[in-house]
């Protein structure tokens, strides 16, 4: 966890981005006047939604690159014959519905949805003034 063999052989710490996060959190939430272990939780929910959408947004990119698919529109195409097997059967009717009612129109970013979701939780959780 962050630990690397240095040139010479020794061990030396390497700071990840998450330490760094989790540092940079502690020491805002003091100014905040926020409990070290409440910003601890803090930083490590934020920073866990954000490796998980820069990951999916890699694995989107890798997946692009091995298909070809270049654009939106290709990929949402080539995945239409995926959910057909599972609709088909009928036993999962929450996701048919799901599926029929979903639109890729909404012009909502998931990644900011999501986060100003989470750190309005959070400000609502600890009292904050927003």
């Amino acid at each position: 966890m962050g630990w690397k063999a240095s040139p010479d052989h020794r061990d030396t710490a390497e700071i990840t981005s998450s330490q760094y996060a989790i540092q940079r959190g502690v020491q805002l939430g003091g100014r905040l006047d926020i409990a070290a272990d409440d910003m601890m939780l803090i930083t490590a929910a934020v920073d866990g939604h954000l490796i998980g959408a820069a990951l999916q947004l890699a694995e989107e990119n890798r997946r692009r690159a091995r298909s070809g698919l270049r654009t939106d529109d290709e990929l949402a195409a080539a995945a239409q014959p995926m959910p057909a097997p599972i609709l088909a059967d009928g036993r999962y009717p929450a996701f048919a519905r799901w599926l029929a009612a979903r639109t890729t129109t909404s012009g909502a970013d998931p990644v900011e949805w999501t986060l100003t979701s989470l750190l309005d939780g959070i400000t609502d959780r600890l009292e904050l003034p927003k």
